[in-house]
C-alpha cells in the first residue's frame, strides 16, 4: 500500500524537476529587458576597422532563431585581400548556445578535419576560441573553411562543454563566428586573418555595446 501511494509521488516529483531544469535551460521564464537592449546596438559596430571595411550580408531573420538580434557582415582587408565573415548573435542563453559550426555545417555537407580549442594572444583577451577546418568536396571543387566560435555575456570569452549549463543564469548572451575561406591547404596558422580581424572587432564592439552607456 505504502509502495502505491509513494511511486505516484516520486514520478510528480521526477517531472516537476525535470521541468524546471527544461524551462532553466530553455529561458522559459527570463523576462530581463538586457538582450534587447544590447541586441539594437549591434549595428553600432563600425564598418571600418582598421584595414578592414565591412558590408551587412542579407540574412532572413527567420533562420537565425529566437534571438533578440544578430550581425552578419563580411570584412575585406584593404592590404592583403583576405576576407573574412563575422556572425554574432545575441540573446537569451538557452537559444544561443545552441546551432554551433560543428553541428550547422556538417549538416550541410561539411567534413570537419580537425578541431581545438584555442587560448586568444594576450594582446586580445583572456579566454578562448573553437577553431575547426572543413571541407565540402563535389566533382568540381574542393571547399575549405577555417571558423573560431566562442560565447561571452560581456568579459572573457570560453568555450565550456556544456553552455547550456554554464550560462544558464546569465541576463545576457553572445556567440560569435569568424569565418573565412582558406586558399591554401598548408597554410599557417601564424597571422590568422579572423584573428586579426578580431584584434580590430572586440574593443569596438565592447565600446559601442557595453561602455558608451556609461555617458548617457
Amino acid at each position: 500500500m505504502v509502495i502505491r501511494v509513494l511511486l505516484p509521488a516520486f514520478a510528480f516529483l521526477a517531472i516537476l524537476g525535470s521541468g524546471a531544469v527544461h524551462g532553466l535551460l530553455t529561458d522559459r521564464w527570463q523576462t530581463s529587458p538586457e538582450p534587447a537592449k544590447r541586441a539594437a546596438r549591434l549595428d553600432l559596430v563600425p564598418y571600418t576597422l582598421g584595414d578592414w571595411v565591412g558590408q551587412d550580408i542579407e540574412t532572413d531573420s527567420r533562420q537565425v532563431g529566437p534571438v533578440a538580434g544578430f550581425l552578419h557582415r563580411r570584412y575585406l582587408n584593404r592590404q592583403t585581400g583576405a576576407g573574412v565573415t563575422v556572425f554574432m548573435v545575441c540573446g537569451r542563453p538557452g537559444p544561443v548556445c545552441i546551432h554551433t559550426p560543428d553541428v550547422c555545417y556538417r549538416a550541410s555537407g561539411y567534413e570537419i578535419l580537425s578541431q581545438e580549442k584555442q587560448k586568444l594572444p594576450p594582446d586580445l583577451d583572456h579566454g578562448e576560441f573553437w577553431t575547426a577546418n572543413l571541407r565540402k568536396t563535389s566533382s568540381t571543387e574542393d571547399y575549405r573553411l577555417r571558423i573560431f566560435w566562442s560565447w561571452t555575456e560581456g568579459s572573457e570569452w570560453s568555450t565550456p562543454e556544456s553552455p547550456r549549463l554554464t550560462f544558464a543564469r546569465r541576463a545576457v548572451l553572445f556567440k560569435l563566428y569568424l569565418i573565412r575561406e582558406m586558399n591554401d591547404r598548408s597554410e599557417s596558422p601564424d597571422n590568422e586573418p579572423c584573428l586579426d580581424l578580431f584584434r580590430q572587432f572586440l574593443p569596438e564592439w565592447q565600446r559601442v555595446v557595453f561602455k558608451e552607456e556609461s555617458s548617457e
